[in-house]
Formats: structure tokens, sequence, C-alpha cells
């Protein structure tokens, strides 16, 4: 068992994703909820509310040798 960070995905206020990403380093799953916030820019005015995004990275305990981890 050891220490991981899953990336949450949100579009919509509803979690997306049936299969969970996990990271063994903070940078790396911060990286890719970086990006994926991204897909829509908010410059001129509001975004719709079934697009707005949100990512962020939920610290988990997990069996490694039944869990897919990346970056290791």
């Amino acid at each position: 068992m050891t220490h991981v960070f899953m990336l949450v995905l949100i579009i919509g206020g509803n979690q997306v994703g049936g299969q969970k990403m996990y990271f063994a380093s903070i940078n790396t799953c911060n990286w890719y909820a970086s990006k994926l916030t991204r897909r829509y820019a908010n410059h001129r005015g509001t975004v719709p509310e079934e697009h707005q995004v949100l990512a962020y990275c939920k610290p988990t305990f997990v069996d490694r040798d039944s869990i897919l981890v990346y970056d290791y």
C-alpha cells in the first residue's frame, strides 16, 4: 500500500470517468489537472454551467500491485 494522488475531473457538476487515474507525483497530477481545466477560455463572459470544468488531485492510499500508478 502506498500514498498516491487521484485525478478528479468534474464537468458541468458531474464527476467524469469510470477509470480513475493515479499519480505518484503531485506535480504530475497537478499538471494534468491544469491542462484539463484550460479546455474552455472564460475571457468574454461566463462559461455555460454544462461546460464548466474543475479538476483537482486527491491524496489517497492504494495497493500498487492492483492499481496502475503513472510516473513511477
